[in-house]
């Protein structure tokens, strides 16, 4: 009995018993520390994802036309690239997405390393992110395209090909009948109007009998702008010429991109070439002044303006100029200073210089090699309207 009362008395080694006791609740607190800034890492690592996701999501042009399941394999895949890989444990995403704005929500877990102390083994964390959808613009696209005889044999029957490929691209991404409108500009040394849109005021001379719309450069200063002709101005007018032999008419700008894939099939490569009266009539093409009324104008807001010009050759013919190349110089300046993007094409032959100088930039100048090329080339520059169809 004296020994169990020396026991109760005795004080040696009480500090270090307390000590130890004192211990459990500063490891659980310093546990739980670790575990929380672990949590609030990841959790913000899933936050980072899922915000650059939606971003990526917002500005994607096909996000409203694939199937919910292909939606979220996209954005799990934009979330995972954002960090490197996938920010949490078995992480889950939800999408929704309408006309206006996308909602992001996505959780996971986090392995905890103390949570077992408190029965825990994992902690779950969740996010949502909701960002307005980028609006697109709609764009009005004149395709002036060489149809002289060299573009004979297979060239004009790639370029056929191309047409259509271009039009095969966009049709599954319009959602309204004017998202995208298309002119079809076929030239030579002369371009093929319609009487219908030719009134007798606006031209130079009465056409003959069974005229078939055909017409040729106008007097400089007029050849190289957009100026609507004025009967009060002879320079201003357009020559009539009798015949432009089997050249395909011009189709203005139109949302009916079945009528530009049927008219691509009359394109026949005949006669010489004029690139500045192509481009002069594309110009025309995407304004709404006469003799061509169907397009935008200028100052029409979310409209995208791109001429695309093709041709295989040097220029030949011009009904007035001897120096056809500076001519084209001065319609590609007055074009490009219009807000209006130029992509050129060079099929096989002609001026190089000419045609990159002619682009937007050189990255919106193609040089094909072959005539096969002109698919993928279209193709090319149908993804990169797209991308810029998207408002910053």
């Amino acid at each position: 009995m004296r020994r169990i009362k020396e026991f109760w008395k005795d004080r040696r080694g009480a500090t270090t018993v307390v000590m130890a006791l004192a211990m459990v609740p500063v490891m659980s607190i310093l546990g739980i520390a670790t575990d929380y800034a672990k949590a609030t890492s990841q959790r913000n690592a899933l936050q980072q994802a899922i915000d650059a996701a939606a971003i990526a999501i917002a500005k994607d042009p096909d996000a409203n036309l694939i199937s919910n399941a292909d939606l979220k394999a996209r954005a799990v895949a934009y979330a995972n690239a954002a960090v490197g890989n996938s920010p949490v444990d078995n992480m889950s995403m939800t999408v929704s997405i309408d006309a206006d704005r996308a909602t992001l929500s996505a959780s996971g877990t986090v392995k905890l390393n103390f949570g077992a102390f408190l029965g825990a083994d994992t902690l779950t964390v969740a996010s949502t992110v909701t960002v307005e959808l980028s609006k697109m613009k709609n764009v009005e696209i004149a395709l002036v395209l060489d149809n002289t005889g060299s573009m004979g044999g297979s060239k004009i029957n790639e370029l056929k090909k191309a047409v259509k490929a271009l039009i095969d691209f966009f049709e599954p991404r319009i959602k309204n009948p004017d998202d995208v409108k298309i002119a079809l500009v076929p030239f030579t040394n002369v371009v093929r109007t319609n009487s219908s849109w030719m009134q007798s005021w606006m031209l130079k001379s009465t056409p003959p009998n069974n005229w078939q719309g055909c017409v040729q450069d106008r007097n400089a200063p007029y050849d190289i702008t957009d100026q609507p002709p004025s009967a009060g101005v002879g320079d201003s007018l357009y020559p009539v010429t009798s015949s432009c032999g089997g050249l395909a008419e011009i189709i203005p700008m139109t949302n009916n991109l079945t009528a530009i894939r049927a008219a691509a099939d009359t394109m026949i490569a005949s006669g010489s070439t004029d690139v500045p009266l192509g481009i002069a009539w594309g110009w025309h093409a995407l304004s709404n002044g006469v003799p061509l009324t169907q397009g935008s104008p200028d100052s029409t807001p979310n409209v995208m303006r791109v001429m695309v010009v093709l041709t295989d050759g040097e220029n030949t013919a011009h009904r007035w100029a001897n120096d056809i190349d500076a001519r084209m110089n001065l319609v590609c300046s007055n074009v490009k200073a219009q807000n209006i993007t130029v992509f050129t094409v060079r099929v096989l032959d002609g001026n190089q210089t000419l045609l990159r100088n002619c682009a937007t930039s050189t990255a919106h100048y193609f040089n094909v090699t072959n005539a096969s090329q002109l698919t993928p080339v279209f193709e090319q520059i149908a993804q990169t309207m797209s991308k810029l169809r998207i408002s910053k």
